[in-house]
């Protein structure tokens, strides 16, 4: 079975619709001579009526980490 390696990139982002949360995971590995990749985007849009702290945002991604 091929190792694979994987990486995960979170961003928290201010938009006018409110805060937004975005995971990607990517996973890439080699099927013989052939690089392989794949991603997996995941986004939380928060409003700003709903003010979003930092223990939400842990909770999320840990949530995220877990799935």
């Amino acid at each position: 079975m091929p190792e694979k390696n994987y990486t995960i990139t979170r961003t928290l982002n201010v938009t006018p619709e409110g805060y937004e949360l975005t995971m990607c995971l990517t996973t890439s590995h080699w099927e013989g001579d052939k690089h392989v990749a794949e991603t997996v985007t995941m986004k939380t849009l928060r409003p700003h009526a709903n003010a979003i702290t930092a223990k939400e945002i842990a909770e999320v991604v840990a949530n995220y980490e877990m799935a």
